[in-house]
């Protein structure tokens, strides 16, 4: 039998931001992969997109380029720590794997 850790299935606040600026709030959680912990959201908190029509959510038309991922202290109950996760390299590339079959539909 399989022990599912705790952590795993309590959603994390995400906050999705353009160099330092906030955009949007969302959720996340993580899970342990073969090459270690995945965090696991929705695609338009990556994106920044709709989608179904690919336009921006911003009302700021800013797409993230980094995810503050809210934690749990391990220092005490009830305490949090935001840890910056970029999510774009150098060139603008995503850093993100997207779900094989909900990836991006292209628009008609």
């Amino acid at each position: 039998m399989t022990t599912i850790a705790q952590p795993s299935v309590q959603s994390l606040i995400i906050e999705m931001r353009f160099n330092g600026q906030t955009l949007s709030t969302g959720t996340a959680f993580v899970v342990n992969g073969r090459t270690g912990p995945l965090l696991i959201t929705n695609r338009h908190n990556v994106t920044g997109r709709h989608q179904e029509t690919d336009q921006p959510l911003s009302k700021t038309g800013g797409i993230p380029n980094e995810i503050v991922v809210v934690h749990n202290s391990k220092r005490a109950l009830g305490e949090w720590v935001g840890i910056v996760e970029p999510i774009l390299d150098a060139n603008d590339n995503p850093l993100w794997i997207e779900h094989p079959v909900l990836a991006r539909k292209p628009i008609l």
